[in-house]
């Protein structure tokens, strides 16, 4: 609503309408306070930091060289850990916030690393650790959260020891705290009713008494129990599972210990591995009856027609999994190069498994078979004429999706293609003299391998640093 103001004109009885605009004056302002408000770059903007210049992009201005030390100890976690061998795997990664917020210890232990290798620097992927909060460890590994952040940084190895240095303070004792008035009023009716001449207030205990919430006292035995004697007994998720032999099948019951945890379990089938009076290979039962709590209703448990037991690591046939294997040649220029040694640090840097390698003098047979795919090109010869030039170091590595990593780390066939970083991007010039062969997909390894090895060539030996690869 506008304001507004009547003068009367000299020598007239008539009144002049005169518009006061203080509110349109009002209203222009606040738009203009809101577009520079809208206009304000947000704060990842403004401390958005370019660690190759050391320059910030919203100002152009550049940190003073006493902050370069520390600056650069920062960075993503994948960036982070694409400089290490292994991606570092078994070391400690922090927050520089957390160092900032928190006197306790607060790291990352990186038990496992799946970079993407189709970014350009392998600075993307995902990493899982087990995480140590303000002195606490958990149990089990977890993916990391936050790894895009640009505050991660390294603990050196000679600093771990003292970083996780950390003495617990002892907990407060909880005291006890009376009911609330209708509670306690219950309970003193119940004493009361039972006979009980005690003056004692009864409180509430506020001591926790169990480790972790699924962690369930056992349940005393009840008195007539079934015939058998118990061939196994397991405990998880508040129930307590029994497996009795029988002529015929395993009898299993199952006893709900407590009233949480039941619908937890409640869909789940009871399974126990009942081993045969033959001695043969343990065989699932599946027949069973459910015993629920005293005083609750029966129910039974109906197991499907036939289990079938769960596919393990080492269930999986070869050339699957941490399994694959790939091959790979290294071409006569570069051996030439002296590129042998480059080449096998960059795959061993990534934890594959070196499984067979040697240096032949491919002959124009084994080579005509290996390109038969390229046999109507019209650089068919000419590449079995350059391959048979001079020796050629065949490998066969393995490793979990060792095929697409191998591919992502030789780069795209024509070198003017190729990323920096990889191979080809680094030490080719010609398409025609590309350095390496690797096998583009799983079959074409298998027939490879085959082609180039004995089975007996081929070596099965244990890796050390598997458990830090792989789940």
């Amino acid at each position: 609503m506008l304001f507004t103001s009547f003068r009367r004109r000299k020598g007239t009885g008539m009144a002049r309408k005169r518009v006061r605009p203080r509110l349109i004056a009002e209203l222009a302002r606040r738009v203009r306070a809101l577009r520079e408000q809208r206009n304000q770059p947000r704060d990842s903007q403004l401390y958005a930091l370019d660690y190759e210049t050391l320059t910030r992009p919203h100002s152009g201005r550049r940190l003073p060289v006493r902050a370069w030390a520390d600056v650069r100890r920062e960075s993503r976690l994948l960036q982070l850990l694409a400089r290490l061998p292994l991606f570092g795997l078994g070391r400690l990664v922090t927050r520089k916030s957390w160092l900032w917020q928190h006197d306790e210890p607060c790291y990352w232990r990186l038990t496992r690393v799946r970079p993407d290798y189709t970014a350009q620097n392998l600075d993307h992927g995902r990493a899982w650790g087990i995480l140590t909060f303000k002195g606490k460890s958990e149990d089990e590994a977890r993916e990391i959260e936050h790894a895009m952040y640009h505050d991660w940084r390294l603990v050196p190895k000679h600093e771990e020891e003292a970083f996780t240095a950390f003495t617990a303070k002892p907990e407060d004792r909880l005291n006890p705290v009376p009911y609330p008035p209708l509670l306690r009023a219950m309970i003193l009716a119940e004493r009361q009713k039972n006979g009980d001449t005690s003056v004692q207030e009864p409180l509430l205990n506020l001591e926790r008494t169990r480790v972790h919430p699924w962690d369930y006292p056992a349940k005393q035995e009840t008195k007539g129990k079934a015939k058998g004697t118990p061939a196994a007994s397991y405990s998880h998720f508040g129930l307590e599972i029994k497996a009795r032999s029988g002529p015929c099948c395993g009898f299993i019951t199952w006893v709900p210990q407590d009233g949480a945890g039941k619908a937890a379990v409640r869909n789940r089938v009871p399974v126990a591995l009942v081993h045969s009076s033959s001695g043969a290979v343990p065989r699932l039962k599946c027949a069973g009856t459910a015993e629920p709590a005293p005083g609750g209703p029966l129910r039974e448990a109906t197991p499907p027609r036939r289990l079938v037991r769960p596919i393990r690591r080492h269930d999986l046939p070869a050339y699957s999994g941490v399994n694959e294997r790939t091959f790979l040649a290294v071409k006569p220029d570069g051996v030439q190069r002296r590129l042998v040694g480059e080449i096998v640090r960059r795959f061993e840097r990534k934890g594959f498994k070196l499984v067979a390698l040697k240096l032949v003098q491919a002959s124009e047979e084994l080579l005509r078979e290996h390109y038969a795919e390229l046999r109507e090109r019209p650089f068919y010869s000419r590449l079995v004429k350059y391959m048979s030039s001079g020796p050629v170091v065949a490998m066969v590595w393995q490793g979990m999706d060792v095929v697409r990593a191998s591919r992502a780390l030789i780069g795209a066939t024509d070198p003017g293609d190729a990323m920096p970083g990889t191979i080809r991007g680094d030490f080719c010039v010609e398409v025609g003299k590309n350095v390496i062969h690797g096998s583009d997909s799983v079959e074409s390894a298998h027939r490879e391998i085959a082609l180039w090895f004995h089975e007996e060539e081929l070596l099965c030996w244990e890796d050390s640093v598997g458990h830090w690869l792989y789940e």
